[in-house]
């Protein structure tokens, strides 16, 4: 993110006068936290300050470079975290990796929607991150199959709501048409067209009328959970300004594309009710790994586990986990571990 110049300059000046002009935009009395910092760090001016920010890139000896010469700098201290034992398997050997654990986070990083009665910090998190898990073939190997295989039906990404995408994936039919014109020069480029007519989407909209509304859910809990299922989660309307577009210029549009349970970005809510899409083995597998890659007795120590919070009737389960853990103990897992932190 460029800066916008010395203070006094043109440079400057055009940037303050656009900063004053969008901070009267209306909004909601009072953001929810993760919006209001979506909106500070987002913000081109003022630049946000990264000073509370954590940056693990920090802790590298061998990323130095790369952290003097980027843009971006936060702090190595910004959290409390311990580094832990890590190890992958990879090609028959135990690469080593690094992996720290938040050994406690302020209770405004955990202020999400999912969350209420957040404490002002919450002890015994259990939040490990790691930093540079993947190799840089792995990260390769993942974007590949991420754009061929996973962004296409039965998945839903970005463009499914406006355009009438084929079923095999904009990235198999790329992949078709640049093989032909590799035969045929004149081979024309496949256009993908709006999903709907203009006329009725036109229609549609100005019925619905209004400007986009800020959701701002209930936070979710068990207790409300039946409620927030059953939630109406509509069809979202097609934009009415979408034009037709050749395959070069919407691939760079796919922004996202769903695995699992299909979250309804409308509500901010997910469709349990909707048929279940398993978890693709390469990703469920790259999930299990960073699992049995980490030796959890140092993050659930000293009776860690059991302050943290409820894990239910049979206790804590974690020295279970290189055998238990699937991709459905990892989605539910990670719902009732939020619902349990969010009550502790």
């Amino acid at each position: 993110m460029p800066h916008p110049g010395e203070v006094g300059s043109a440079a400057y000046k055009r940037a303050w006068r656009q900063h004053r002009k969008s901070a009267k935009t209306p909004v909601s009395e009072v953001l929810p936290y993760i919006r209001y910092q979506e909106k500070y760090f987002k913000a081109r001016f003022p630049p946000p300050s990264l000073e509370q920010v954590l940056d693990l890139a920090t802790r590298f000896d061998d990323r130095r470079h790369e952290v003097d010469a980027g843009v971006w700098k936060g702090s190595p201290t910004a959290v409390n975290v311990e580094e832990i034992s890590c190890s992958q398997a990879e090609d028959g050997r135990n690469i080593p990796r690094r992996a720290f654990h938040f050994v406690d986070l302020p209770g405004e990083y955990l202020q999400l929607e999912l969350f209420h009665e957040i404490s002002p910090t919450l002890k015994y998190s259990g939040f490990v991150i790691l930093p540079g898990f993947l190799s840089s073939r792995q990260q390769r190997d993942l974007i590949r199959a991420c754009l061929r295989n996973h962004a296409r039906a039965p998945n839903e990404n970005n463009l499914n709501i406006h355009y009438s995408v084929l079923p095999n994936g904009l990235w198999r039919e790329w992949e078709a048409y640049t093989s032909r014109a590799a035969n045929d020069s004149t081979t024309p480029e496949p256009v993908v067209q709006p999903k709907r007519e203009e006329e009725e989407i036109s229609a549609q909209t100005e019925e619905e009328g209004g400007r986009r509304q800020l959701i701002n859910n209930t936070p979710a809990s068990v207790e409300n959970f039946e409620e927030m299922r059953a939630i109406p989660k509509p069809t979202p309307t097609p934009s009415h300004t979408t034009s037709p577009l050749p395959l070069s210029s919407i691939l760079p549009k796919l922004r996202w594309s769903n695995i699992g349970h299909f979250y309804h970005w409308g509500t901010k809510s997910y469709e349990f009710d909707r048929k279940y899409i398993p978890i693709p083995e390469d990703i469920r597998n790259i999930c299990q790994d960073a699992v049995n890659s980490l030796k959890w007795e140092e993050v659930w120590k000293d009776g860690a586990d059991h302050k943290s919070g409820d894990w239910g009737v049979d206790g804590p389960d974690w020295k279970d986990w290189h055998e238990t853990f699937s991709e459905f103990t990892f989605e539910y897992w990670i719902f009732n571990r939020l619902i349990c932190l969010a009550s502790s």
